[in-house]
């Protein structure tokens, strides 16, 4: 009966964010923005605008999605609506009666936005504003937003390749009319519409001609398809142009664990980590591959270096849960499980809260 590579639900990559709204709000400030209601009350709204969580009071609206708002403003409460107007991205001001209260430095402290904070806000933001400059043309304005968003999204491999497109179309590598094309490439593949992708890269090539990104994003759309056997191919295309590029060799060992060639596999993404030694998805794509050799001990080292890189990778875990659970080390399996299904669920990946829950039932037996 053939195998199914269920031991790490591993294509997790993220290539690019969604660019879709819901509603459009106008503020009485003049302000407009765009985002999905996500609850609603007979005082407030709340918004998800580019990922972050907004409550607009409807005193303040005028109009919401072409119709207006009327309610009246006690004067009482003027000073409140006037501080929720200077509201920043979801962080806003300590109001002037809280600082009546707050007597100490520390507490003006906590109000200012942590680095996880500003990540949420402004990485989104660099990088719509980033990919609006892309199809306006002006590289330079684009390079600097990515550049930001790069520094303060460090595990996100896309911006190493928007960083590389515009690199090289500026140093006339490929053609600057064929990076609106790559990058709407990127879209597609995010929102896993392979067939879309497919489309767009078959023009990108025919203006950039052999070039490892055009390859590479070949290759997923491949893996998007489950025709590992051509993925693989454009994987191989992409690393023989560019040997440096981590992405590919990890990209490429996963496609060959697909078509059970493991050796080979653990080859690649031992290349990968060469480049990129701190890569979660490198190391715990190594493990995957080790333990369907039987390397146990390798592959549980694997994990565990995975997770001291990324503590929030859901792969690692449910790794580790079924090594344990076949080494008959139960209480171990289950908790690396529920730390697994815990963060599955908080990236809303239904299958893989669907593996653990297959693996947890035969725990339970």
């Amino acid at each position: 009966m053939k195998k199914v590579l269920s031991l790490v639900v591993f294509f997790s990559v993220l290539f690019f964010y969604q660019l879709t709204f819901g509603s459009v709000i106008v503020l009485k400030t003049g302000e407009t923005l765009e985002g999905k209601i996500v609850e609603r009350s007979k005082d407030y709204i709340v918004v998800n605008y580019l990922g972050v969580p907004l409550t607009y009071y409807f005193e303040e609206i005028a109009v919401i999605d072409g119709k207006k708002i009327k309610t009246s403003v006690p004067t009482r409460e003027a000073e409140i609506i006037e501080e929720k107007n200077k509201v920043k991205k979801g962080r806003s001001l300590p109001s002037k009666t809280a600082n009546r209260t707050l007597d100490s430095q520390d507490d003006n402290l906590r109000n200012f936005p942590s680095q996880q904070e500003l990540t949420e806000v402004l990485v989104p933001f660099y990088l719509l504003k980033g990919v609006d400059y892309i199809y306006q043309g002006n590289l330079d304005k684009a390079e600097a937003l990515f550049r930001q968003a790069s520094m303060l999204d460090k595990k996100n491999s896309f911006y190493k390749r928007a960083l590389k497109i515009i690199d090289d179309a500026k140093n006339n590598v490929i053609p600057k009319e064929s990076v609106p094309l790559l990058f709407e490439s990127e879209n597609h593949l995010f929102k896993r519409e392979a067939k879309e992708s497919l489309l767009v890269l078959a023009r990108a090539l025919k203006l950039t001609g052999k070039y490892d990104i055009s390859y590479y994003g070949l290759g997923v759309t491949y893996m998007l398809l489950n025709d590992f056997r051509r993925s693989v191919t454009y994987f191989q295309e992409a690393v023989a142009l560019n040997p440096e590029f981590a992405e590919a060799h990890f990209n490429l060992g996963y496609s060959l664990a697909m078509l059970y060639d493991f050796n080979k596999s653990i080859e690649s993404f031992w290349r990968g980590l060469q480049l990129d030694p701190e890569n979660a998805i490198g190391w715990c794509g190594l493990g995957t591959s080790l333990s369907y050799l039987e390397h146990y001990k390798q592959a549980v080292i694997c994990f565990n270096k995975g997770l001291e890189f990324d503590p929030e990778y859901p792969n690692g875990y449910f790794g580790l849960a079924v090594l344990y659970s076949k080494a008959g080390e139960i209480v171990r399996a289950k908790a690396n499980f529920e730390k697994a299904s815990a963060l599955f669920k908080q990236q809303g990946n239904k299958e893989g809260v669907k593996q653990v829950n297959i693996y947890l039932k035969k725990i339970k037996k």
